[in-house]
């Protein structure tokens, strides 16, 4: 499976409003299975990109026309919040001590 770049992301989850929008439900869910299948871990989580994503897919969570497409959208955001919670995760595995030694290196005064 190919990695995803950020403007990927943002035509499918545009395209995938749009497809419910006009009530086209089954092309909304293929978009979505897609999205929920594709690996985003290499994106900026940070990104308001990728921020406008994440909402645009709570929306279609919560108001889609089809509940098909409402339970695909909730699959599509646990599946990215797991990734998400488990890159955070990753990248905050300091022990507390390796925490503190981090502190001391940075504060350092010159006499």
């Amino acid at each position: 499976m190919t990695t995803m770049n950020m403007e990927e992301l943002v035509r499918l989850v545009e395209k995938a409003v749009k497809e419910d929008e006009n009530e086209n439900e089954e092309r909304a869910l293929e978009i979505l299975t897609q999205l929920e299948s594709t690996p985003i871990d290499s994106l900026d989580f940070t990104s308001p990109k990728f921020a406008a994503c994440g909402k645009s897919i709570n929306t279609l969570r919560k108001k889609a026309k089809s509940e098909e497409v409402k339970r695909k959208a909730k699959d599509c955001k646990d599946t990215w919040t797991k990734i998400i919670v488990a890159k955070s995760s990753s990248t905050n595995s300091k022990t507390p001590a390796e925490k503190t030694m981090d502190k001391t290196t940075t504060t350092t005064t010159t006499t």
